[in-house]
């Protein structure tokens, strides 16, 4: 009786199989991570939609202002007596408790003084792309369980948000409001004159001579829908713990060719949008923006220092 031969596969007809797997793979993949990233920031543009709600919320019961922004530290919301603030040219005041202000409207059935604190609507408050705060390894946590931890309290960790948020500047308006031209070699820099606090301010990103039309104290104002109220976090990476790659880096996009991503924006007419990063618009070495007259189409210089430039 004769043998049957074996059914089954040479080595050649495994290492051709192996090899397609491979190929539809290594085509495939970078299509799925483009489509997680895209997943990724519609959840982000849902939470910005959900932040404008409870802005307006807070306008609404408060005389139409918005939110007092923590001038040194805009990813959060000031919080009564432990931001007290530094003198500014003679101007020393307490900002108003926000950020339980916030935290109630979120959740109206809370104590935001209760420890733990129930998070619950909070989390709208934190980009689920935002990984800058875990790749820096410090102490600044930005879970909803943290929103209403602050370090001057006593606490080891101050909540943080994981946007960034610009609305209302009073009571350092006007100081805080700066008419004539950005000098430097970019619209980041500072003008010579300017010293102290003065340096965190609005960058003029569109070129008129004045920055009071970059931000919004109230509901009503002219422009709403180009003042930009919440954004993604935007970093220059140069000399910071963020991995090997020194430049900008935007959350959402390939952390690999940062000037390859986009930041979702907030503005106060509550409308948002996604704006992309313009590599022409940034020096070759990617640290510093370079185009006096960018689109209003692209990411833009917002405020920032030498170390850190935070975008929209």
């Amino acid at each position: 009786m004769q043998r049957s031969k074996s059914s089954g596969f040479t080595l050649v007809e495994l290492l051709v199989v192996i090899g397609i797997i491979g190929l539809l793979v290594a085509i495939l993949l970078p299509a799925l991570n483009r489509a997680r990233e895209q997943a990724v920031s519609v959840q982000c543009m849902s939470n910005l939609r959900a932040c404008g709600q409870l802005l307006y919320i807070y306008a609404n019961q408060n005389h139409g202002m918005f939110p007092m922004m923590k001038i040194d530290e805009s990813q959060q919301f000031p919080r009564n007596k432990s931001d007290v603030s530094t003198t500014n040219l003679g101007v020393t005041f307490k900002y108003p408790d926000i950020k339980s202000a916030m935290a109630q409207i979120a959740n109206p059935h809370s104590n935001p003084y209760d420890t733990p604190f129930f998070a619950g609507g909070l989390k709208v408050f934190y980009c689920p792309a935002n990984w800058f705060w875990d790749a820096e390894q410090n102490l600044r946590s930005h879970q909803p369980d943290d929103f209403m931890k602050d370090s001057g309290g006593g606490d080891t960790v101050t909540g943080c948000l994981t946007y960034w948020y610009f609305g209302n500047p009073d009571p350092w308006y006007p100081q805080y409001h700066y008419p004539g031209p950005f000098g430097g070699a970019h619209p980041g820099s500072a003008p010579a004159t300017a010293t102290g606090a003065l340096d965190w301010r609005f960058w003029d990103t569109n070129g008129n001579g004045d920055n009071r039309d970059e931000y919004v104290i109230k509901l009503g104002e002219k422009g709403m829908q180009r003042k930009v109220l919440m954004t993604d976090q935007g970093r220059q990476t140069g000399g910071q713990n963020l991995g090997s790659v020194v430049g900008f880096q935007f959350v959402h996009g390939p952390h690999s060719n940062p000037l390859r991503g986009w930041q979702n924006n907030l503005y106060a007419d509550d409308h948002v949008e996604s704006k992309k990063a313009n590599a022409a618009s940034f020096s070759a070495d990617r640290t510093q923006f370079i185009n006096l007259n960018p689109s209003p189409d692209e990411v833009q210089p917002r405020w920032g220092n030498a170390t850190q430039y935070e975008m929209w």
